[in-house]
């Protein structure tokens, strides 16, 4: 015999809004390979790149401590961040690291700036 079980009830999944695609203001270069490396092409004018005094060339080693292999694996990793968090960056530029220090902002509403149309992200 089959007893009658409750109502389904289905499971809540986390939404994605628990993150929140924190932005930086960082184009990449171009994502071309699966394992592309985060050199930053441009940084946005005002954007916490700029803010906190990354420049183009920069390439980010580590976020948070974790490594970052691609622009695929940052990205992603970028989703998990919320605005008005703070985050470490490890970053090369030339032959030494740094450690720079960024607060994540709220993706900006207006249109993306004259340099990042030309860049193509």
């Amino acid at each position: 015999m089959i007893e009658k079980k409750e109502a389904y009830k289905p499971v809540t999944k986390a939404s994605k809004s628990t993150g929140g695609g924190g932005y930086l203001g960082i184009v990449y270069v171009p994502n071309v390979v699966d394992r592309t490396p985060p050199y930053i092409e441009y940084v946005e004018p005002g954007s916490p790149a700029q803010k906190a005094g990354l420049l183009p060339d920069d390439l980010i080693v580590y976020v948070d401590g974790l490594p970052i292999v691609s622009v695929n694996s940052l990205l992603e990793l970028m989703q998990k961040y919320r605005p008005q968090e703070r985050i470490q960056l490890e970053i090369r530029r030339g032959d030494k690291l740094q450690t720079i220090s960024i607060q994540v902002e709220s993706p900006p509403k207006a249109l993306p700036s004259k340099g990042a149309e030309t860049k193509g992200n």
